[in-house]
Parts: structure tokens; sequence; C-alpha cells
């Protein structure tokens, strides 16, 4: 059998798994909202090395521009 699916949760349930693809994904916030508390709490979360290591370790994750700011209009 043959499924999609993510390495986390392959490697959780012990299964084979081979990557076909690989997705970028951002965190798109309105410019009214950069100074909001809630955000910044979240973005230094996102700058942790304990938070990228324990991302790190589920695999199958690029976190090179994880918790930067890569586009401003």
């Amino acid at each position: 059998d043959v499924g999609m699916g993510i390495r986390a949760a392959a490697v959780a349930l012990d299964l084979d798994f081979v990557p076909i693809a690989e997705e970028r994904y951002d965190l798109i916030v309105p410019s009214e909202f950069l100074d909001d508390i809630r955000l910044k709490a979240v973005m230094e979360l996102m700058n942790q090395d304990s938070f990228i290591k324990k991302i790190d370790t589920l695999g199958g994750y690029n976190l090179r521009d994880c918790g930067s700011e890569v586009f401003t209009q």
C-alpha cells in the first residue's frame, strides 16, 4: 500500500518514507499586526534554539528561515 504523508508520521509509526516533493510554508501577517505582543511572542518562540531543535528532531523540515522575516511589503 502507498499513501501520502510526512516524515514525522512515518517515523512515529515505523514506516518507510520516500520524499516526493518539498513545500514551503510561511506565516503571512498583515502589517498592522507586526507590533502585536502576541505575534512577537510567536516570533520569539520560533527563534529559540530549543524550538528549532525540537522541530528538527521530527525530520523532514528545512528550518533555514524559521523565525525570520523573509519579505515585507
